[in-house]
């Protein structure tokens, strides 16, 4: 799968825009400020249906417009298509495939997939677990409609069941309600818990391997789950429903005086070391932004087995970071392997990436370079 071309309007700061990409590697240098993150940021919204840095996705629209709109031309294994997503300045989304046929936005990643690579990722390593579950969640949902309802019907229950539990002795028939969340939290999120083991089983390996081969070094990154209901490794679903059961049985009290759902996926990590060694405290800049990278990688690997087709890999400002030896490995690691865009500030990047399309982006313009 190729994404051939994108067109934004009324996006960021960019009034209007067509550019071609490369089906290998495209480059987009400038100075800070000038709108290449914008561009990765509307390629990932026509895969993801959503922004990878705005807490509201209005903030894509450019001041002054009604509305933000994104189109991608695809070239597909069987056939070619269009993806398009418009968001209006009140944040409504409008999704749609070959510009008659509209989907929910979520489902844009049914059609083409993409995997981003921006600085705040560093709180893949650095960050809280909620980093890490959303890093898992979006990396799930691409490959996985089931995972992406059953999530969006677990949530739902926690929220409700929140509610429940902060106002427990002076609501009717509470403890009937509570198990009857307490079912609903054991179906949806034992099935969250198995798929996400079954995850970062496969991608635990890959990472390893990007990382070995990137830093060029006997260390070892090691990926493993951390759920919050004790399950063993490759986990059947009855048996985690039996433990989640369990444990919720068990902390029934504790949530109850605390006002709060204490046990379930919502409550997972992933951990993420360096040789026996936690990253996040002891890993150096470059160790954790590899440790990041290498994740990334084989997310896009992942989605490569299961699909088939290479997602579009976006990479943010990401050689500058590294020290050379490692951006040349990076960049040989992907050369070939999936279609690129890659952000930075040098246009002398190019020169190592044999048929690399290059542009230059000053001030909302984009031409070649």
């Amino acid at each position: 799968m190729v994404l051939k071309r994108i067109s934004l309007r009324g996006f960021r700061n960019y009034r209007a825009l067509d550019v071609d990409l490369s089906e290998g590697v495209t480059l987009f240098s400038g100075s800070n400020a000038q709108g290449k993150t914008n561009l990765l940021e509307g390629i990932y919204a026509l895969s993801a249906g959503r922004s990878f840095r705005a807490a509201k996705d209005s903030e894509m629209v450019l001041w002054g417009e009604e509305a933000a709109w994104a189109k991608g031309w695809v070239s597909g294994e069987y056939s070619d298509f269009t993806v398009s997503l418009s968001v209006s300045s009140a944040g409504r989304k409008t999704a749609r495939l070959n510009d008659v046929e509209k989907i929910r936005p979520s489902e844009l990643s049914d059609r083409l997939n993409a995997v981003a690579f921006i600085p705040d990722d560093l709180d893949l390593v650095k960050g809280s677990p909620a980093a890490r579950r959303k890093f898992l969640d979006l990396q799930i949902s691409q490959l996985s409609p089931v995972y992406r309802q059953t999530l969006t019907v677990y949530l739902r229950t926690v929220l409700q069941k929140n509610a429940l539990l902060k106002n427990y002795h002076e609501m009717p028939d509470s403890p009937r309600l509570l198990d009857i969340f307490n079912e609903g939290l054991v179906k949806e999120g034992s099935l969250l818990v198995k798929m996400r083991s079954d995850a970062v089983e496969a991608l635990a390996p890959l990472a390893a391997g990007n990382y070995g081969y990137i830093a060029d070094s006997s260390e070892e990154l090691e990926v493993t789950y951390v759920p919050s209901v004790e399950v063993g490794q490759r986990p059947d679903l009855e048996s985690v429903k039996e433990s989640f059961a369990k444990k919720l049985a068990t902390h029934r009290a504790a949530e109850i005086a605390r006002g709060a759902c204490l046990v379930g996926p919502q409550r997972d990590d992933l951990g993420l070391s360096i040789s026996g060694r936690a990253a996040s405290s002891f890993g150096s800049q470059g160790q954790q932004r590899t440790a990041v990278i290498s994740l990334k990688l084989a997310e896009a690997e992942a989605i490569t087995a299961a699909r088939g087709e290479s997602p579009v890999v976006l990479l943010d400002d990401v050689l500058s970071e590294l020290d050379e030896s490692r951006r040349q490995r990076l960049i040989r690691r992907f050369l070939g392997r999936c279609q690129t865009v890659i952000t930075a500030t040098d246009a002398e990047y190019a020169f190592s990436m044999p048929g690399c399309l290059s542009y230059r982006v000053a001030a909302g313009e984009v031409a070649p370079s």
